[in-house]
């Protein structure tokens, strides 16, 4: 209801503006090895495109094919495993491909790289634009001006230019701003949505969900909860077949694991039935970044275990720890929280429309 009033109060204050487009652009098209959407993008895209409805505005989504809001077909997919510096000609095709179009269309990149700069500073895009950031990408595009050398420092040249041409940042990290110009919005939005799935009766079970790839430690939470005892399960595509045979040999009766991709009714079953949900990212390989998957179980409101800093960067309270290790002494000690308190108001609907509507405005 506050969204259709807001929309509504929205339209009406902005009755002389031309209602414009918005095309979302999810240009990478990362895979699952059954051409299946694979990480976070296809749900943010779900989030911006009801946003941008309810604020006024026509919307268009450029991605593949397998992406379920797709009306701009892009020709390229990536396996998570393609996704390499050989594959750079096939996303470059993608962005040419999602930008072609009347001039009038604001562009949002909603899951960007490097590669996004390296297209603006390479084409003429006449189009304003929106870039959504997230930290580890950010941190990443920052470092190439450490670069040594003359390809380093032209590069990262060329990368600066294209940024510039970027009319607005949308950063999704909770720590400060990086960008003079950036608006903060979290990368998922609280909607009753979550509060349908809330259980009273969790179950007694740490679960580990979602995509399992490489820079999660899966194998040491694996030996960690062996020595532990307490129920783990670990339920989610695994994206490299080796780790997955390593946990099932180790792996102990306490711990389940089920190697499959989930949709989204059933992620956020598990995660609401779970008294605890675990993040357990390698953070010399994940620096930098946030965690959806911290977000949503907070959302969900399931006890979350996430290394501390991850904790910080994503904005949200929950069990932090500096080493899986430690872990064994949470459980065996009793120490494990039974509540954390979080202030979800921030990140409702209603105030990220807020915050958007204020990205739109400085593109004026």
């Amino acid at each position: 209801m506050f969204c259709m009033l807001y929309s509504s109060d929205f339209k009406q204050r902005e009755a002389k503006r031309l209602i414009m487009r918005i095309r979302l652009i999810e240009y990478k098209c990362i895979t699952n090895d059954m051409g299946q959407p694979f990480g976070h993008a296809e749900k943010a895209i779900e989030d911006a495109k009801r946003i941008c409805i309810n604020l006024g505005y026509e919307v268009e989504v450029a991605a593949a094919s397998s992406y379920k809001s797709a009306s701009i077909i892009l020709p390229n997919s990536l396996k998570a495993r393609e996704y390499t510096y050989g594959n750079i000609n096939r996303i470059l095709h993608n962005l040419r491909m999602a930008t072609r179009g009347d001039k009038e269309t604001i562009f949002w990149f909603v899951n960007i790289d490097w590669y996004l700069f390296l297209f603006l500073d390479l084409h003429d895009v006449k189009n304003k634009v929106i870039a959504t950031v997230y930290k580890d990408r950010y941190d990443l595009i920052k470092g190439f001006q450490g670069k040594k050398g003359i390809v380093g420092k032209v590069l990262y040249g060329m990368l600066d230019k294209g940024m510039k041409k970027v009319g607005v940042f949308i950063e999704t990290f909770h720590s400060a701003s990086r960008s003079a110009d950036a608006v903060y919005v979290p990368d998922y939005v609280y909607t009753d949505l979550y509060k349908s799935y809330w259980s009273n009766e969790k179950i007694a079970r740490v679960v580990c969900p979602g995509t399992i790839n490489l820079q999660k430690d899966i194998v040491g939470l694996v030996k960690v909860f062996n020595t532990i005892g307490y129920p783990l399960l670990v339920i989610g595509e695994f994206a490299d077949s080796d780790c997955y045979e390593q946990v099932m040999t180790i792996k102990k009766e306490n711990i389940t694991v089920d190697n499959r991709r989930l949709e989204y009714d059933e992620y956020y079953k598990v995660i609401a039935e779970s008294a605890y949900c675990i993040t357990p990212y390698d953070m010399e390989k994940y620096t930098s970044a946030t965690s959806g998957v911290i977000r949503e179980s907070v959302y969900l409101n399931t006890i979350v275990i996430a290394p501390t800093r991850l904790l910080d960067n994503t904005g949200l309270n929950g069990i932090g720890y500096e080493s899986l290790a430690d872990l064994e002494e949470f459980f065996t000690s009793d120490k494990l929280e039974k509540k954390v308190k979080n202030d979800l108001e921030p990140y409702r609907e209603e105030s990220v429309m807020k915050h958007i509507e204020e990205a739109f405005a400085r593109l004026t």
